[in-house]
């Protein structure tokens, strides 16, 4: 798999940690990548020719840009390998029906069998007739692995599970078209699944991850978008898998060591330290609920507990008695909730003055981005401007569309013009088509449908619009269902899609149509 959001995000985590991170540790890897030559620095990554340049070169920034690349253990650049070996039987089942594509809907296809498909009419009245297409349906299909060793490797991280693993993967829905978008719901369960093995093959090093459940079944549901559902058979209680995580060391023992190998144990030790002290704090201050932060003395106690207690692992015991951080942070919460906004001043002599130690010197060491944080939060806390309204001058200059209307009437016809011609009774004119197929990429999804619908042209044209209209339906679902955690495979949806709309659909030669 090349260009995976996955590598990407461990690259940028890797980087940040290597940056960010404490100066000790960055100046004590970059010495042991550095060669010691006193005249050139040969800079190694773990699998590429090494960088030279002379030591008078050298400017500190190159040196921690490119020395963290050549630190890190999966690249910007890397592929994900995958290795499956062992035996499959089942049942594959595929059918050809036909499915009709009604715009503005959720699902994208309403699929009805086709008894047949013997004739060339038919086969044309699919292809060419309006919204109709033809699709594959997989649904019914069963498959039973008997897994060997299944391995993924990316970068210098080599992932291993045990064999004789068992799954059986039920398909109930999946169809998809000849442009590759389609929707799947299927069912996967297994047995006999061993503890995953992670290895560093740079470092010779390795880690066993907490045992996965051995049985269990998952139901996949993938959009015809990309958007993507992972449902667990079985409950899963986050609450108590959460405190083993943090109290057990069988837990997060071994996600420290894979960590480590990511260059991100020490991120991801004092992230569990933060969450511990967190969690102290809710237990002790008996929070359950946001609403339990209330009213400010409140969260005033719980920020200046979660400050004062950073790094004490969650073994802190506070004071009853308010504290001289409480009451400082009392005013600026007031200020908030009065809609004055974050003091940034303010808030970063109170960082400087009551972090603890290690803390506070993080604060100075990265002042710029910690002053950019405060003032981040002091815009979304702060109530935005009052709208002024819009400028009365411009009320008076003349619509674009009247100082412009004979030019744009050269080129494509107005509104007005292109229903008054759809209704006419008749085939459209050749003149009037050619202008109609230069106005199409700039019409909506309801005008495409209406021409279609009203206006008798050409069947050149009328492929032409219903390849249009198709593009404009999946850029109306792009631009309603994009993003979030959710939508992971959907550049391979949104791919399949830009694959179609070429720019020969701004062309009007129809030669490139026939």
């Amino acid at each position: 798999i090349r260009d995976s959001s996955l590598v990407q995000a461990l690259n940028e985590a890797e980087r940040a940690a290597l940056r960010y991170g404490p100066a000790k540790l960055l100046a004590r890897k970059s010495a042991a990548t550095v060669d010691s030559t006193p005249d050139v620095g040969l800079l190694r990554g773990s699998r590429g020719t090494p960088f030279s340049r002379t030591a008078s070169e050298f400017r500190p920034e190159d040196r921690t840009e490119v020395g963290t690349e050549a630190m890190c253990a999966v690249r910007a650049d890397d592929v994900i390998h995958f290795g499956v070996s062992g035996k499959a039987e089942g049942t594959a089942i595929m059918e050809i029906i036909s499915g009709v594509a009604e715009a503005g809907e959720s699902k994208v296809f309403k699929p009805s069998f086709m008894p047949r498909i013997g004739s060339n009419s038919s086969v044309k009245d699919f292809v060419h007739g309006g919204s109709k297409t033809l699709l594959a349906s997989f649904g019914g299909s069963v498959a039973k692995l008997e897994l060997g060793e299944a391995r993924a490797q990316v970068g210098d991280l080599s992932l291993s599970v045990p064999p004789l693993a068992q799954v059986l993967i039920e398909v109930n829905e999946a169809v998809i078209n000849a442009e590759g978008i389609g929707r799947t719901h299927m069912h996967a369960s297994w047995s006999g699944l061993g503890q995953p093995l992670v290895q560093h093959t740079e470092k010779k090093i390795s880690a066993l991850l907490p045992p996965l459940p051995s049985e269990g079944g998952v139901t996949v549901q993938i959009g015809d978008m990309g958007q993507t559902s992972l449902s667990y058979d079985g409950k899963i209680d986050s609450l108590a898998l959460g405190n083993r995580l943090l109290d057990e060391d069988t837990m997060h023992g071994p996600i420290l060591q894979l960590a480590s190998m990511l260059n991100l144990e020490e991120v991801l030790a004092k992230i569990l330290n933060v969450a511990r002290v967190v969690r102290n704090i809710l237990r002790s201050e008996g929070i359950n609920e946001p609403k339990d932060v209330i009213p400010s003395e409140r969260l005033a106690r719980f920020i200046a507990r979660c400050l004062k207690e950073i790094g004490t692992d969650g073994k802190h015991r506070a004071d009853p008695e308010p504290s001289s951080l409480e009451k400082v942070l009392l005013g600026l919460v007031q200020e908030v909730i009065e809609a004055k906004g974050l003091d940034v001043t303010k808030v970063t002599r109170v960082l400087w003055d009551f972090l603890p130690q290690e803390a506070a010197r993080f604060v100075k060491d990265h002042t710029a981005e910690v002053d950019f944080a405060i003032k981040w939060f002091d815009s979304v806390l702060r109530p935005t401007e009052a709208f002024q309204g819009p400028d009365p001058t411009l009320m008076e200059e003349p619509r674009p569309s009247w100082r412009y209307c004979r030019e744009l009437q050269e080129v494509v016809p107005s509104a007005s013009r292109l229903y008054e011609v759809a209704n006419l009774p008749g085939k459209l004119s050749h003149d009037f088509e050619n202008k109609l197929c230069n106005a199409g990429p700039y019409l909506t999804t309801k005008q495409v449908e209406y021409i279609l619908r009203r206006c008798d042209m050409s069947d050149l044209s009328r492929r032409r619009f219903q390849f249009l209209l198709g593009l404009k339906q999946r850029v109306e679902k792009v631009g309603g269902g994009y993003g979030g955690p959710a939508f992971m495979p959907q550049g391979m949806a949104v791919g399949f899609f830009s694959r179609h709309s070429h720019p020969g659909l701004l062309c009007c030669d129809r030669r490139e149509w026939q």
